[in-house]
């Protein structure tokens, strides 16, 4: 390990494995780091430290999470290599146990990298530090800077941790019991990213839905999201993930309240079938699935629905999966996350009888990707010939031209040809045609 008194001249690389969290964790930890004098370079550089953030989601996740590992030692065998995140919490022996690693840190300790950093540098720090997760009960921000970047859309981390416990999922263990960002917090912290030129910010967290359930009876998701929305110079205000029974009518009311809003809600499903959603422990029937939206499109018609779905849970039959799938056609989602089943050990689901075979898991997610595709392309053709507004963010090519890549309030691709940077420009848009998946239109100018 490389011994030094002056951390200024250190280079430090992360790599970040998993969900929208742990990226926005690992951001939050780069800002902290190059507020204490590191430089940041490529994670495919040799770099004096390496910082793995890992998942633990499915076991593809794991595997994934040891090989960074390894190829971060690989790199340069004097860094020292630092393993963090969802699998150093639930698999710290394993992680410690992977030649080359120099520390490994739960997901709590993220917040006091900089100071484990450099005691563990100097050589006086512990090469081990997991919190127990059950003993901690207040969410503690990684950084409290305003991240640097592009400024289009900005990503505010309202909570952490969830007690849900479906029979299939690791993340409680791994993230500990629910625990918000206090509310006057998060309201600042939100200010300060729209003063600072954000475009959009959007409310992420492992469960967001249950936002303010350690704080008071008084505290919730509507209520923070209707302070946050009258932000002034706040353009969009988008949610994360909801589960579907936190849907509430007040949370409809606040986003019905604020056009600054986006009207994009992702409920996660992960069945489509009563029998498989009650072996995953969730707390809905389809039929109250259905009832949700049917909520969402009442107040708002041209709301668009993403959602998660896991195909292959213990159990899941021929006629399970296609009465899955009927469901899914029924509800018409613009976009699926599709999952594979992976056996978490510790998990109930993982002593269930009845384990999908891979070959039948796979045709089985060959076969919803095409329903995906299909419901994809049917949201966004009813879109030909009408205007929309979209965020500009990035430039790309398709086809050997020149396009500008932007979203629409209900989270919908578009393309727009265009010489001169738009990037973080609101623009309105006619949309001409769907290729791909992606919506492709030209800018209406004002008369």
């Amino acid at each position: 390990m490389r011994e030094a008194t002056n951390k200024n001249g250190l280079t430090v690389a992360i790599y970040t494995l998993g969900c929208r969290v742990n990226q926005e964790d690992s951001q939050a930890m780069l800002s902290e780091l190059l507020q204490a004098g590191y430089t940041q370079t490529a994670f495919t550089e040799k770099a004096d430290i390496y910082i793995i953030n890992t998942c633990t989601v499915t076991h593809l996740a794991d595997r994934k999470s040891r090989q960074m590992i390894r190829k971060a030692v690989k790199m340069n065998p004097d860094a020292l290599v630092v393993v963090t995140g969802c699998f150093a919490q639930t698999h710290s022996e394993e992680a410690a146990a992977i030649e080359g690693v120099g520390m490994v840190l739960g997901v709590e300790e993220k917040a006091n990298l900089v100071s484990l950093l450099a005691g563990r540098l100097s050589g006086q720090g512990i090469a081990v530090q997991v919190s127990d997760l059950d003993e901690v009960d207040t969410f503690t921000p990684i950084s409290q800077e305003i991240g640097s970047g592009d400024r289009t859309r900005g990503f505010l981390k309202i909570q952490d941790g969830c007690e849900n416990f479906c029979t299939y999922c690791i993340v409680p263990y791994a993230r500990g019991k629910v625990r918000s960002l206090p509310h006057e917090q998060a309201v600042d912290f939100a200010g300060r990213m729209a003063a600072a030129g954000y475009r959009e910010i959007v409310l992420s967290g492992i469960h967001i839905g249950a936002y303010g359930k350690d704080l008071g009876a008084e505290e919730n998701l509507a209520r923070l999201v209707s302070d946050i929305a009258e932000i002034p110079g706040l353009t969009r205000l988008r949610l994360g993930s909801i589960e579907p029974m936190e849907v509430t009518a007040e949370l409809l009311e606040a986003v019905s309240d604020h056009a600054n809003i986006c009207r994009h809600f992702h409920i996660p499903l992960q069945a489509g079938c009563d029998k498989t959603l009650a072996a995953m422990g969730r707390d809905y029937q389809t039929s109250d699935y259905e009832k949700i939206i049917a909520c969402i499109k009442e107040v708002f018609p041209d709301a668009t629905i993403t959602t998660d779905v896991i195909v292959g849970f213990p159990g899941e039959s021929a006629a399970d999966f296609q009465a899955s799938c009927d469901f899914i056609e029924k509800i018409g989602f613009s976009k699926i996350h599709i999952f594979p089943y992976s056996i978490r050990p510790g998990t109930p689901a993982a002593e269930y009888a009845g384990q999908v075979d891979s070959t039948v898991k796979k045709k089985r997610c060959e076969a919803l990707e095409q329903l995906a595709k299909r419901l994809t392309e049917r949201v966004e053709t009813a879109y030909i010939g009408k205007e929309v507004s979209v965020l500009f963010e990035q430039p790309c090519k398709v086809a050997g031209k020149e396009y500008w890549q932007g979203y629409t309030e209900s989270y919908l691709p578009v393309l727009i040809e265009a010489k001169e940077a738009v990037r973080g420009e609101v623009g309105k848009v006619l949309v001409k045609f769907v290729q791909n998946g992606i919506m492709y239109g030209e800018t209406i100018k004002d008369k």
